[in-house]
């Protein structure tokens, strides 16, 4: 079990996945639950961070791996990664993912959260030391939502054009 819980300021999120987990790169590898928050790369955050991983690693050669990296398109961020590997219980049955609240700490029932949305994150270090490396994942347990973005509904803010082409359906192709 953790044994100190952290919390992130308020910051955008990207690549959400809370309400149900998703499948990881490795499919060996069980569901889980994952996002990114975005953070200007000089945010104390990652100093604060630093710290505490260089604390849980003393005396070791190699750099330990981190869960944050430069944003690839926008320059000056940092993207700080979040994971909950999906676990089951000896009796089989899963344990829940992180618990996602709006701004008065209510369950979240909203739906789906999309990017740009504003998230703040309760975690815990989980450190890792393996033949291939060392490190630690950010665990979080809970996470508010202070600023709602809906996931786009595919129409990417098109209106419909009356006088525009209309694909006929399978049925009449035939």
């Amino acid at each position: 079990m953790p044994s100190e819980l952290l919390y992130t300021p308020p910051a955008e999120a990207q690549w959400i996945h809370l309400l149900d987990p998703r499948p990881q790169l490795d499919p060996d590898k069980p569901l889980a639950w994952t996002f990114n928050l975005l953070f200007p790369s000089d945010h104390k955050i990652f100093q604060e961070l630093t710290e505490k991983v260089n604390g849980i690693f003393p005396g070791k050669k190699r750099e330990p791996k981190v869960p944050w990296k430069p944003h690839q398109d926008r320059e000056g961020i940092t993207v700080l990664k979040f994971k909950a590997s999906q676990l089951t219980r000896r009796d089989g049955t899963a344990i829940p993912g992180p618990r996602v609240v709006d701004a008065k700490k209510q369950e979240w029932t909203a739906g789906n959260i999309g990017n740009g949305s504003v998230l703040r994150a309760c975690y815990f270090i989980h450190p890792f030391d393996r033949p291939d490396g060392h490190g630690v994942t950010l665990i979080p347990k809970s996470v508010q939502v202070l600023k709602f973005v809906p996931i786009s509904d595919g129409s990417e803010g098109f209106e419909e054009d009356e006088n525009g082409y209309v694909q006929q359906s399978e049925e009449a192709v035939w």
